[in-house]
């Protein structure tokens, strides 16, 4: 069954530094990782005159390249109901034990908040499960504080939450 955990916070706090750190540490205890990040940004699409590119310029709503041993997708949702739910639910074909998901603060999933002051806890009442808070001080006593640098104390509480805790499971 794959687990679910999602990192908020506001921008500029750590949340992409922390998850890149984090990833090698699950990887070393046997679990495979993937990630999903939320952005309000227009995404860019790669310019150029290759195969896949000129397959999405001609109007594909999706388009993947695939080799042997990786492969690239990129799509537009105009034509695609494409939701988080819809991603979890193909990283779990996929194989995937552990989706570490950047923000999508409504969504259910249990989250690890990132922040760099108590001014970044206003979130707190509207995120639902909080497994810990990261961040260069502690701001709260009532939910566990790790400092960014305690890199295998966040992996520890993380991985206890996943298997104590069924409401990471998707």
């Amino acid at each position: 069954m794959t687990k679910i955990i999602s990192f908020v916070g506001k921008s500029k706090t750590g949340k992409t530094v922390l998850i890149e750190r984090l990833i090698p540490l699950f990887i070393k205890e046997g679990y495979t990782v993937g990630t999903i990040k939320h952005t309000v940004h227009e995404i860019a699409f790669p310019e150029g005159k290759k195969d896949t590119t000129r397959h999405f310029k001609a109007g594909a709503s999706i388009t993947t390249i695939l080799s042997s041993d990786s492969f690239l997708s990129m799509g537009i949702l105009d034509n695609i109901n494409l939701t988080v739910e819809k991603l979890i639910d193909l990283y779990t074909k996929l194989g995937i034990d552990i989706i570490f998901i950047e923000g999508f603060k409504s969504k259910p999933f249990p989250k690890v908040i990132v922040a760099n002051s108590k001014e970044d806890l206003d979130m707190i009442p509207k995120v639902g499960k909080i497994i810990c808070i990261v961040s260069k001080e502690k701001l709260v006593d009532n939910i566990p504080c790790y400092s960014p640098d305690k890199l295998s104390e966040i992996a520890e509480c993380i991985e206890r939450e996943i298997k104590n805790n069924p409401s990471v499971n998707y």
